[in-house]
């Protein structure tokens, strides 16, 4: 085998390594961002102005909805469409527009079509009484 030969076998396998390496870590990124969401996901929430549960999400993939019976399931889709769906397997999908360790802001979507209207659930009963405003 040539010194040329050689050379191009070093780069094809360089860009080869270098490919590989690229896709785990855009597989890891995504899969740690997937549970970062989960891991905030995972709480008691409370629709803006109210002192009541609307649900609470556990981070085994059930929820509790007062008034409702049994428990349901939850579902990150994509990392911004939670899937929300009770005992009966009746769902609710919101498309997520911000989260983080106060919040939940959501699109509510019916058949396909996306809600003019934000909704804002908060971790605490005390935050939903609480305007929301982020600078």
């Amino acid at each position: 085998m040539s010194k040329k030969e050689k050379t191009i076998l070093y780069a094809i396998c360089a860009v080869i390594v270098c490919a590989v390496v690229a896709v785990c870590v855009t597989q890891n990124t995504t899969g740690s961002r997937e549970k970062e969401m989960k891991k905030l996901l995972a709480n008691n929430l409370y629709r803006q102005w109210s002192e009541s549960v609307s649900f609470t999400l556990y981070d085994d993939g059930t929820v509790t909805i007062p008034g409702s019976y049994g428990q349901g399931k939850w579902s990150l889709v994509n990392d911004d469409v939670l899937k929300i769906s009770d005992f009966y397997g009746e769902t609710m999908t919101l498309k997520i527009d911000d989260l983080d360790d106060q919040w939940l802001v959501v699109y509510e979507m019916e058949n396909g079509q996306q809600s003019e209207e934000k909704i804002t659930f908060w971790n605490t009963a005390e935050g939903a009484q609480t305007l929301r405003a982020k600078f």
